[in-house]
Parts: C-alpha cells; structure tokens; sequence
C-alpha cells in the first residue's frame, strides 16, 4: 500500500508540474505545494509506522498493531483523495488510471481490515 501511494504521489507531482491554470504551472502555487508535502509526510509516517508494525508483529500485541492499522488506513484515505482532488476531474476518468491506484488501496483495506474493523479490535 505504500508502494501504491509512493506511486500516487508521483503521478500528482507530474500532473501539477505540467497543468497550468491562469497562464502558471500548478506546481507553483504555495496551497498546491503545502498539500503535496503533506501527502509527501503522510507516506514517510506509514513508512515508519509500517516498520514498526513488522517488528511487533510477531510478539502478537493484537491491539497495538490494530492502532498502528487504523494510522496507516486514515492516512492512506487522505493521501488518495487528496491526489484525486488536486488533478481534478481527470484523476476520476477510467483514461487517466488513477483510478487503479484508488481501487487497490481501497481493496487491500476490506482485506487487511478498515479502521472499522481495527477498533473494534481496540475495544475488546
């Protein structure tokens, strides 16, 4: 899921770099490039958190991999509809395939486990 997510980033940062509006390149607008860091820190915080979960994972600590899970999947959500947000209507076309992206993430959290499902595990 990181890979994918690493995958999104990419592909918004070339979409802004060569989409202009209002005779400027996306990327130079100082509110396009605070959310493209904020996905950047999104990424790096799974990625660490993501570390973690895998050495914890064998001391079967149920509740505090369930916390870590439900981190991971908010993060992933506001990563993916952040970058269907900033390239607009096109990251919704079947053309564009940004939508694969979306499915995927999508997919391996009814898998893995949604925040839903993570807190309950939390609260028994």
């Amino acid at each position: 899921m990181i890979g994918a997510s690493e995958a999104v980033l990419n592909k918004t940062i070339d979409y802004i770099k060569n989409r202009e509006q209002f005779g400027r390149s996306l990327a130079s607008f100082q509110s396009i490039q605070h959310k493209i860091s904020e996905i950047f820190t999104l990424i790096s915080e799974t990625k660490e958190l993501s570390r973690y979960l895998s050495k914890i994972i064998s001391s079967n600590q149920k509740k505090h991999s369930s916390l870590i899970k439900i981190k991971c999947n908010e993060s992933l959500n506001t990563i993916i509809w952040d970058a269907h947000q900033l390239h607009g209507a096109i990251g919704f076309t079947w053309d564009y395939g940004l939508h694969l992206y979306t499915r995927k993430i999508l997919m391996n959290k009814s898998v893995l486990g949604d925040t839903e499902f993570h807190s309950k595990i939390l609260l028994s």
